[in-house]
């Protein structure tokens, strides 16, 4: 049985890119675009000032935790897609907050439906 990202890497290995995994995440450099996946496990609001909108999202990729960051605007474009449980992939880049990795999200997508569509 081949679970749905093992399909996800092998899809993206076939179209020339990665799947970033939680534990090769700190090893990347800031700023570098990458895509990452998982579970959502966890979502809240960033309530620090001035990030009124700006939510905090936690995956499960199946080696560890990723957090990811998104600004309002992606929020709410991709917001019917984040709910917890749900199986996605993030585009995003490569950033750090008080010694803290992370991704800043710039496009999510459910893993099921980029499979079928294989457009980010």
């Amino acid at each position: 049985m081949e679970y749905p990202f093992q399909k996800l890497d092998k899809f993206l290995e076939e179209e020339g890119l990665e799947l970033t995994k939680s534990i090769t995440l700190p090893k990347k450099s800031l700023g570098e675009v990458i895509i990452v996946g998982g579970k959502i496990t966890f979502i809240c609001e960033d309530f620090a000032k001035n990030s009124t909108g700006n939510y905090v999202v936690e995956v499960d990729d199946g080696l560890g935790l990723i957090q990811i960051y998104l600004i309002s605007q992606v929020y709410e474009a991709f917001k019917d897609k984040i709910k917890i449980g749900n199986l996605i992939g993030i585009k995003g880049r490569v950033a750090e907050r008080n010694n803290n990795i992370y991704v800043a999200g710039t496009s999510i997508e459910l893993v099921e439906e980029y499979l079928e569509e294989g457009v980010f």
